[in-house]
């Protein structure tokens, strides 16, 4: 099947050109020059006070350039005036680590300090049933009952469907009241609120033991709940996941036609391994105690259409180990319309916003660096000290332990550095090419790193060793 979002759009240069047209193309190339080039200077002609058209702006120009610091101010400032403060502090904190000479910015990151923190449920149900299945809809009245149908075709039967109507039309709620079944909770939001929002209400209002998800145009096949309560009650973790089960394929007379499978291979969840990209899974793969939310928090609802149930996984993956279970009983079905490929911006600056800030330890690496740069190393200490204490149990990557290490090295902590140097060695190929495409590991060796052996410098492909 060809995917419409590896087509090369047109562009018109015509007087007439369809600003609407433009916006739609411009969220599914966000990297696209002509693309790019054209929106800018339609936007820049014609800027009003539209909060969708003046996000995406500012989003593609950070996606675009070489000194993203102003950029994000000004997003920040966009996300305050839309109420979308958690939005606004990662904004923030990203923006004063890469410039931490910024006593405004410090300022407003003081200012939105709570937002660093989720907000947790202030009471959750009893339980009444065994698996709460939680779905989020909107306007996708015929997809969504193929989505039902295989809940309830299930050979495990002790479940509640709790479905929320994300505003949708009336319709959906038709399609869903066709459903003569007493599992089937349903929800309705008087307008669009967010996938985050469909979920923290199904979490209000669940009474299963445990929680498992469903997206409106995905499937489980019959045996899906009865394998992931079976794998759950005999699990000493709170967490299991499946393999991923990818369809592509398209609808065909409001019936599904799969014209490509994918099946991951069984993969070790870890924190690095979910922060760093290399492990994405569908909502519908995973199962986990409901009360993961008291120590988890509920998800993240400034996160609309992008990144929201990737953040509550890495929050959830902080407290609690993931167990692989080797099954592949649920379908996530891609087609070319699907959310994620429409708005390739804002899946893009969400994505590096939040693994940036999970990365650099939740703006504390931000504050530390403000703090060396006032000659506080008082303040800063406490700061490294609290990273220091929480390195083992916390996510590894290569940006987070480059910037430790710029720290560690202002005081003098040469065991931690030569321990965080090793670390960082034993990053796997993706973090590499990310480190070596971003032009940060010559400038992190040469400025922050102790001497290495020869035999360390043998492992860096094209880079020719200093002689040390």
């Amino acid at each position: 099947m060809a995917d419409e979002s590896n087509k090369k759009p047109e562009i018109s240069n015509t007087d007439s050109f369809d600003r609407k047209n433009l916006l739609r193309l411009v969220r599914l190339k966000p990297k696209d020059a002509s693309i790019v080039g054209k929106f800018f200077e339609e936007y820049e002609k014609l800027s009003g006070d539209n909060f969708e058209e003046e996000a995406t702006y500012l989003r593609v120009k950070w996606l675009n350039a070489k000194i993203q610091g102003p950029w994000l101010n000004r997003l920040a400032k966009t996300f305050i005036e839309a109420n979308e403060n958690r939005n606004a502090y990662r904004c923030l904190v990203e923006s004063l680590r890469n410039d931490p000479l910024q006593e405004d910015v410090f300022q407003r990151c003081e200012s939105l300090k709570k937002y660093s923190e989720p907000e947790y449920p202030q009471k959750l149900r009893e339980n009444k049933c065994t698996v709460s299945v939680f779905m989020t809809t909107y306007n996708r009245p015929q997809i969504i009952k193929d989505a039902i149908n295989s809940v309830l075709s299930q050979t495990f039967k002790d479940f509640e469907l709790i479905i929320v109507n994300d505003g949708a039309t009336a319709e959906v709620e038709r399609s869903v009241r066709s459903f003569e079944d007493s599992r089937i909770r349903y929800f309705k939001f008087d307008r669009r609120c967010g996938w985050a929002a469909g979920q923290n209400k199904a979490i209000s209002e669940a009474t299963g033991k445990y929680v498992t998800y469903l997206d409106d145009d995905d499937f489980y096949y019959p045996e899906h709940l009865e394998g992931m309560v079976k794998a759950l009650n005999h699990s000493s973790n709170q967490v299991i996941i499946i393999r991923n089960r990818v369809a592509q394929g398209k609808y065909e007379n409001d019936r599904f036609v799969a014209q490509k499978f994918h099946i991951s291979k069984p993969t070790k969840v870890t924190r690095e391994r979910l922060l760093c990209g290399g492990l994405r899974f569908g909502n519908n793969t995973l199962m986990h105690h409901r009360n993961v939310f008291a120590e988890a928090g509920l998800f993240d609802e400034d996160l609309k259409m992008g990144s929201e149930d990737w953040d509550m996984w890495l929050r959830m993956s902080l407290e609690f180990d993931f167990e692989n279970v080797d099954a592949a009983t649920a379908e996530c079905r891609m087609r070319n319309d699907n959310v994620s490929k429409m708005n390739r911006d804002r899946i893009l600056f969400s994505d590096s916003l939040v693994g940036s800030f999970y990365s650099c330890y939740m703006g504390k690496i931000a504050y530390a660096k403000y703090f060396l740069a006032r000659g506080d190393k008082i303040r800063a200490g406490e700061l490294y000290e609290q990273m220091k204490s929480c390195y083992s149990d916390y996510f590894r990557t290569a940006e987070g332990i480059r910037e430790l290490m710029s720290i560690a090295k202002q005081f003098s902590d040469n065991s931690f550095l030569m321990r965080l140097s090793k670390d960082y060695f034993n990053f796997g190929a993706g973090q590499w090419k990310k480190e070596v495409s971003r032009d940060k590991f010559l400038p992190m060796v040469f400025g922050a790193m102790p001497k290495f052996p020869q035999k360390i410098w043998q492992k860096i492909r094209g880079i020719k060793s200093p002689g040390y």
